[in-house]
């Protein structure tokens, strides 16, 4: 989901994957007398969760690439006035 605000995010999941992958070899095949019990109710849930995720990704890196601030390296100062701040902040990310 913040793999576009953060693309380190990638290369570290999948690192992490895969040691997952190896420790859990290691330990069913030397470590446990008998395998540990999974039947397909933790699959199926997990692969219910991970549809969404596609989803939540895009409309999260929506938003990301469309705040300008990260271009632009322009912040707003903050100040005390009473007035309401403008963020310059719309739903097209696109300026007119």
């Amino acid at each position: 989901m913040y793999g576009v605000a953060l693309p380190i995010m990638f290369p570290i999941g999948a690192f992490t994957f895969f040691n997952y992958y190896i420790v859990d070899k290691f330990l069913v095949a030397y470590y446990f007398r008998r395998p540990p019990i999974y039947d397909d109710k933790l699959q199926r849930m997990s692969l219910g969760f991970m549809k969404y995720a596609p989803v939540l990704m895009f409309f999260f890196g929506w938003w990301t690439i469309g705040n300008m601030q990260i271009f632009d390296n322009e912040v707003k100062s903050l100040t005390n006035t009473g007035v309401n701040l403008t963020t310059e902040h719309t739903v097209d990310p696109i300026p007119d």
